[in-house]
């Protein structure tokens, strides 16, 4: 027969490595979002550059 605190141990060591599976997800979602991020602030930094560069453009047109 098990014991009882044999139990009560393996279901804490249960609930941790459950725990464990939902934060190891939650970190692979968050680096996905990371990246996904990343690329979207790159492509918004390069139409902002292409928007200074067309406003320097018509500066020195109108110069």
């Amino acid at each position: 027969m098990e014991s009882p605190l044999l139990a009560r141990l393996e279901d804490a060591i249960e609930r941790l490595l459950e725990k464990n599976r939902q934060l190891s997800a939650e970190c692979s979602a968050l680096r996905q979002e990371k990246t996904a991020w990343q690329r979207e602030r790159q492509q918004l930094l390069g139409d902002v550059e292409t928007i200074l560069k067309r406003l320097d453009d018509l500066q020195l047109e109108e110069s």
